[in-house]
């Protein structure tokens, strides 16, 4: 009877046990199985600037578990952490963890995924468009006489440019302006040299271009001369007077004249005043010389000029003659008279020397003393009918005498007469 309460102890703990491994395996029964799911990221190592934005990497979630998001450096990025949106907050290295938890449904083996952002310092350099610099002309020719010029230089961009001359002792340039100064003859090389801009940047940063410098001819330069006939041929008889052919000429040079045959005509060489001399062709040339201020590429021109005789026309001229005989054995002329009419026939052609060989051919043969030596005088009762310096020959053989010239002595023969002597 002492043992009793020890033994109902006992087994009150061994029912007790036994009630709670009943209800505990009705609990198991009870519960739900779950499905497996994952977390992972595809990408696990990300490159950024400082400069880039804000961004998420794609996270694989098989389940509906609730992911959340943490940063292991909030001063390299920070991450919201229901979203994944990453904003980067200085340079460095970072990870950046999901965190997982179960889910009703969805149980997971592994409840992280992660991956490296690596941020590195941007370069805040504004980024530059390129330019460009050329000479569309690399060659360049001019005398030392020419003046400043400039060469065309094509640029893109906004770059300040210089210029610069290899040889300033040839041409010196403005720096600024690249218009070029030519100092003497030579070569040199104009460059021109650009610098970068904050907008623009050029790979080639020069481009010139060679001058050469010839020395210049300094003789003044003559304006063009001409000269020219307009009538290049002129037909004239025996009979014509005096003419001038019209020459043309431009410019101030000195014209002188010349013909190629005087037996036909002679030419005036100040004035070109053309005197008929006989028949045939002659040539008149004009020539002209360069001036100080006038050059002419051709300094003749000339015409052609032909002459014909002139028709024979007949004519009667009526003359009183005299023979003034002169006796050698004195000396002295002992005036012997022939008065006679006698008329003459001459044409155009003939000369006075040819109408007075006539008359004393006549004279001489109707001498009254027969043929002597002596001198023949004429005259004429119309003086306008006489020409000064005709000279009075003879050819005839047949008398021995001499013909004397006539002259401007007049002396009074008679009161209607004149003789020449």
């Amino acid at each position: 009877m002492q043992k009793f309460p020890k033994v109902f102890t006992t087994m009150s703990a061994i029912l007790a046990l036994a009630f709670c491994l009943a209800s505990c395996k009705e609990n198991v029964d009870d519960d739900p199985q779950k499905t497996a799911g994952s977390i992972s990221y595809a990408v696990t190592s990300v490159e950024k600037t400082t400069a880039d934005g804000t961004f998420t990497n794609e996270l694989t979630n098989t389940g509906d578990g609730t992911v959340t998001y943490s940063s292991s450096k909030t001063d390299v990025a920070e991450v919201n952490t229901q979203t994944g949106l990453v904003t980067i907050k200085g340079a460095g290295e970072t990870t950046i963890t999901a965190t997982v938890a179960d889910s009703d449904t969805y149980t997971y083996a592994t409840k992280t995924a992660s991956y490296t952002l690596t941020v590195t310092a941007a370069d805040t350099t504004p980024q530059k468009t390129a330019g460009s610099i050329s000479y569309a002309v690399t060659s360049v020719e001019k005398t030392t006489a020419d003046g400043a010029f400039t060469n065309v230089l094509t640029t893109t961009g906004d770059g300040t440019v210089t210029y610069t001359s290899s040889k300033t002792d040839v041409a010196e340039v403005n720096t600024q302006t690249g218009l070029v100064i030519i100092k003497g003859a030579g070569k040199t090389t104009i460059t021109a040299t650009v610098a970068d801009s904050d907008n623009y940047t050029y790979a080639t940063k020069t481009a010139s271009y060679t001058l050469t410098v010839t020395a210049a001819d300094t003789t003044p330069q003559k304006t063009a001369g001409s000269i020219s006939y307009a009538t290049t041929s002129v037909s004239k008889t025996t009979a014509d007077g005096t003419f001038t052919n019209e020459l043309t000429t431009t410019g101030d040079g000195t014209v002188t004249y010349s013909s190629s045959k005087t037996d036909v005509a002679e030419v005036n060489t100040q004035t070109g005043l053309v005197t008929i001399k006989g028949a045939g062709e002659t040539t008149i040339t004009a020539t002209v010389a360069d001036s100080d201020t006038y050059t002419y590429a051709t300094k003749t021109a000339s015409y052609t000029l032909t002459v014909t005789a002139a028709a024979a026309t007949t004519k009667t001229l009526p003359l009183e003659g005299l023979i003034n005989y002169t006796d050698y054995s004195t000396g002295e002329p002992e005036p012997a008279t022939v008065e006679k009419s006698l008329e003459i026939e001459y044409t155009d052609d003939d000369t006075w020397k040819d109408i007075a060989e006539r008359y004393a051919e006549v004279s001489l043969e109707d001498n009254e003393y027969g043929p002597s030596e002596g001198k023949i005088v004429m005259f004429w009762r119309d003086s306008s009918q006489r020409i000064n310096g005709c000279e009075l020959k003879s050819n005839e053989s047949t008398y021995n005498y001499d013909l004397v010239s006539i002259n401007d002595k007049v002396s009074a023969y008679s009161s209607d007469s004149y003789y020449l002597q």
